[in-house]
């Protein structure tokens, strides 16, 4: 399977783990919104993320948790200028996952989860999930 020119391994499901909000500095750093329970794990040197349903990758060459706010920092070998920078912004990020990622005994993506049958204590069907968003701490299911 290919996209725009570069492989997508197509045993990998790509979620989204951050959404550029802004360009920091003249080399290229963009600033994010950390869309992912383990950035320390997937912001790494060498890591590839991709643009939103794109196939060209964006491999990072320096990450970092800001220090006076929210988000990260990053910058990428591919992304050389400010100008290109700012191409990004409000782009969302996604990463590969594989199949086997690692997920423990009743834990799931909500792309899993959409979809799913929701039923009441006394079995009654109630609907399906919809939509899943976060509101500070609580995710919340729209059924």
């Amino acid at each position: 399977m290919a996209d725009a020119g570069h492989d997508i391994d197509p045993g990998r499901q790509r979620l989204v783990v951050a959404l550029v909000r802004g360009v920091h500095g003249l080399d290229g750093t963009v600033r994010v919104e950390v869309l992912t329970d383990h950035p320390e794990r997937r912001f790494v040197p060498g890591a590839v993320l991709h643009r939103e349903a794109d196939g060209a990758p964006l491999t990072i060459a320096f990450a970092e948790a800001v220090v006076d706010g929210p988000g990260w920092r990053m910058r990428f070998r591919e992304v050389r200028s400010r100008d290109v920078a700012d191409t990004l912004r409000g782009v969302y990020l996604e990463a590969g996952v594989p199949a086997d990622d690692g997920l423990g005994r009743g834990e799931f993506y909500w792309h899993e989860v959409i979809g799913t049958t929701v039923r009441g204590i006394d079995g009654a069907e109630l609907g399906t999930v919809q939509d899943i968003y976060r509101i500070g701490e609580t995710e919340v299911f729209e059924v």
